[in-house]
């Protein structure tokens, strides 16, 4: 499992591939309360994301 927060770029695209090709899970910040919007955009258009939820309600 991978879980991205606000951040900027496209860098978190290609770990978040990896880890989905290997069967796992992606949860990714609400793109409307992040501070930087970039990374959360980039997994959302990818279709990426399995789950994309606000940051206090991620499982912890």
């Amino acid at each position: 499992m991978a879980v991205f927060f606000s951040g900027h770029g496209k860098d978190g695209a290609a770990g978040a591939a990896l880890v989905k090709n290997a069967g796992g899970k992606i949860l990714v910040q609400n793109v409307h309360s992040c501070y930087t919007s970039s990374i959360p955009c980039e997994l959302i258009k990818a279709t990426t994301a399995d789950t994309i939820v606000e940051p206090g309600e991620m499982p912890g």
